[in-house]
C-alpha cells in the first residue's frame, strides 16, 4: 500500500514538474512577444516622429511655395495694372494731342516785303 501511495505521489510530482516546466516555457515564449511587441511599437513610435517631423517639413514647404506664388500674382497684376495705366496714359496723350492739333488754326501770313525806299 505504501509503495503504491509512494509511486502515485511520485507521479503527480513528476506531472506537477513536467507542469511546471511547461509553463515557464510558456511564460519565457510570452516574455519573448512581449519584448519583440515592445520594440516593434518603439520602431513604430520612431517612425511616427520622423514622418510627423517630415509632414511639418512638407507643409512649411507647400506654405512658401504657396506664398512665393502669391507674391508672383500679385507682381504679375502689378505689372498688367501697370501696363493698363501706361496703355490709357497713352492713349489719353494720343486723345490730347488730336484734341490740340485740332485746336490748333494755321493761319498763312504771307509777308511781303516792302521796298526799303518805302519806308
Amino acid at each position: 500500500d505504501e509503495e503504491i501511495t509512494v509511486r502515485s505521489s511520485n507521479k503527480v510530482q513528476d506531472d506537477l514538474m513536467m507542469e511546471k516546466q511547461a509553463l515557464l516555457k510558456d511564460i519565457g515564449l510570452i516574455q519573448k512577444r512581449k519584448i519583440k511587441e515592445m520594440e516593434d511599437l518603439f520602431d513604430i513610435k520612431l517612425k511616427k516622429e520622423n514622418y510627423e517631423k517630415e509632414l511639418e517639413k512638407t507643409r512649411i514647404e507647400i506654405k512658401k511655395m504657396d506664398e512665393y506664388f502669391q507674391n508672383i500674382r500679385k507682381r504679375k497684376s502689378d505689372q498688367n495694372e501697370e501696363s493698363d495705366r501706361v496703355v490709357k496714359r497713352d492713349s489719353s496723350l494720343d486723345d490730347m494731342k488730336k484734341n490740340i492739333d485740332s485746336d490748333v488754326k494755321i493761319i498763312n501770313f504771307q509777308i511781303t516785303e516792302k521796298p526799303v525806299n518805302q519806308i
